[in-house]
């Protein structure tokens, strides 16, 4: 049974959606597919199915909330409704309301915050992982020769610098470049010589 929930203009909240492109040059021999969010206008229908017994329903309840996390300054919560387990709701604890919807393509398998910043990272068993943050959303493909690296776990290290991206039987580390990570650094504590020409 479906039904559908209206978004209105005056609901102030920012929609994304994944939509897939082709990118490849004439020298390219292969096309390769990626993705990138794209912003709806409002005001917007969204469908909701009654979750039926699968490996993306909640295996408690078959329904409802099955994936929510707070992020590092509990401003916002971020949550998994297995009515639509495509999307990712973000709720701005400081307005008690829906601030943003993140549609994706496939159902979403993990998602996490930083624990020193606003950034939520998402996993829909796809070779990519999807961040947002207050600046926006975007999508970043895993620079892998393999095809078959499909992410369905993401993590954040607790120093909020780097992800644990897990697909069934491996995982990987990225390092995603945000300019917050230089604000956060005192001036003059670097690692290495390195990290200091970087910037």
């Amino acid at each position: 049974m479906n039904t559908n929930k209206m978004l209105s203009e005056d609901d102030d909240v920012h929609i994304y959606s994944e939509e897939e492109y082709k990118q490849g040059g004439p020298y390219n021999f292969e096309e390769e597919v990626s993705s990138r969010y794209k912003m709806l206008d409002l005001p917007i229908k969204l469908t909701l199915t009654k979750a039926t017994a699968s490996k993306d329903a909640n295996p408690v309840s078959g329904n409802g909330v099955s994936l929510i996390s707070w992020s590092y300054d509990s401003k916002y919560i971020a949550s998994k409704n297995d009515n639509t387990p495509n999307c990712v709701w973000i709720w701005d604890l400081s307005t008690l309301s829906l601030s943003v919807v993140l549609i994706h393509l496939e159902p979403v398998k993990s998602l996490d915050w930083s624990s020193k910043s606003n950034h939520l990272v998402i996993a829909t068993n796809k070779p990519r992982i999807f961040i947002w943050s207050i600046n926006g959303a975007s999508v970043c493909d895993i620079p892998l020769e393999r095809q078959d690296f499909n992410v369905n776990k993401v993590k954040w290290n607790p120093d909020g610098k780097s992800i644990l991206v897990l697909d069934r039987s491996n995982l990987l580390v990225a390092y995603p470049h945000f300019t917050f990570l230089e604000e956060q650094q005192p001036e003059g504590e670097y690692d290495d010589e390195e990290d200091k020409a970087d910037e």
